[in-house]
């Protein structure tokens, strides 16, 4: 233990009363990496907790009477967005009007096999967007993906109706 003399840096401290040097160099560096894992973990702890809360904060949605979900907007930023099938165990059946309209970072958007329809200009001006996978028995309505201008990939699934000029102005040469 060394006594600060009241001279010192520390003499206008309140709390310092006296200052404790440890011998051992490793035991301090140990000490202080247990307390810096410590406090990693415990700030990471409610990032964590908020992971799927955030993830879910992406999307608008309705829900119908028979809890059927509808995403009505997107407000992420990510360049691959992948839907999800379901919120709170309710199946996602569609894609509303111009829910992921003027989206400038999307560059892939996967659609789960739940969704049947794609609404009018749902994609609207998506102008990053290269490629999307329609599944199965989806409709997609009007202008759904009109001047997304770079897109160059869409895969169709079987039964898919397609609305007028959904694919007008994009990168799509056949």
């Amino acid at each position: 233990i060394l006594k600060v003399p009241r001279a010192s840096k520390f003499s206008g401290s309140r709390s310092m009363k006296r200052l404790t040097f440890l011998k051992n160099k490793k035991r301090l560096n140990h000490e202080l990496s247990l307390v810096t894992s410590y406090a990693v973990r415990l700030l990471a702890l409610p990032l964590l907790l908020m992971l799927p809360v955030m993830a879910q904060a992406q999307f608008d949605y309705s829900v119908d009477s028979n809890n059927r979900v509808t995403i009505t907007g997107y407000s992420g930023i990510d360049q691959n967005v992948v839907i999800p099938s379901t919120f709170d165990n309710w199946p996602i059946i569609s894609i509303g009007d111009g829910a992921f309209s003027d989206s400038p970072n999307m560059r892939w958007v996967t659609i789960p096999s739940s969704v049947t329809s794609i609404g009018v200009d749902a994609f609207y001006y998506c102008t990053a967007l290269n490629s999307v996978a329609i599944p199965n028995n989806a409709k997609i309505g009007d202008e759904a993906f009109y001047y997304c201008s770079v897109m160059s990939s869409v895969s169709f699934g079987t039964n898919v109706s397609i609305g007028n000029r959904a694919f007008f102005y994009t990168g799509l040469s056949s």
